[in-house]
């Protein structure tokens, strides 16, 4: 299932992609759109479609195009042995320039689709391989936390805890979206000066501690 979106928004869309190609390059590729969520005794099962990226960021380009269009994405807060969590400050993006972020995070690729369904682990466990030096075996496991919407630009992301073993030396390793990748105490975090999204995520690694 894919919305259908009439002829206006068609076209705004359409104006508003080719415009940017004049100044810029970027790649329209399918990226996964969330649909819908509902939940069955404790288990939560997520509807999406795949659609073209310029849906997504014409609207952010355009607030008055209200098209539904909601980015489905992944995002993980890494905890090593000594309660450490990795953040970083994001760089190259669309979305929050310079914020901090919890590290892995991103799009969800169609490579982790199987059948019906995505492994959105997989996804987040391909993410941290690519943002940092960690290794497959470093990782111990992989938790949901919850879900989580980006309000402001109306991003919805399926939120993990993965642990991480030992406390690996991460060597000041600079990726294209990342800068400053370090583990951090949680106390000295600046949640005010994070996206949105990893501001949630923080609330319901806290709450999850709890218990």
């Amino acid at each position: 299932f894919c919305p259908k979106l009439n002829d206006q928004q068609e076209i705004r869309v359409k104006e508003i992609w080719e415009t940017t190609l004049k100044s810029r390059s970027l790649y329209d590729g399918e990226i996964l759109y969330y649909l819908s969520h509902s939940s069955f005794q404790g288990n939560v099962s997520v509807k999406a479609f795949w659609g073209s990226y310029r849906y997504f960021y014409s609207r952010l380009q355009d607030s008055s195009l209200r098209i539904p269009f909601v980015p489905l994405a992944v995002s993980g807060i890494c905890s090593n042995d000594d309660d450490l969590v990795l953040i970083a400050n994001r760089i190259n993006v669309t979305e929050y320039e310079s914020r901090l972020e919890f590290v892995p995070s991103g799009g969800i690729s169609s490579s982790v689709q199987e059948g019906k369904s995505v492994d959105y682990k997989r996804q987040l466990t391909q993410e941290l391989l690519e943002e940092t030096p960690l290794k497959i075996d470093s990782i111990s496991i992989v938790n949901e936390l919850g879900i989580i919407e980006d309000l402001s630009n109306n991003v919805i992301e399926i939120c993990c805890l993965l642990k991480i073993k030992g406390n690996d030396n991460l060597n000041s390793k600079e990726s294209p979206e990342y800068r400053g990748l370090k583990w951090m105490k949680t106390c000295e975090l600046l949640v005010e000066n994070m996206i949105p999204t990893s501001s949630g995520l923080f609330y319901l690694y806290k709450t999850k501690e709890k218990f």
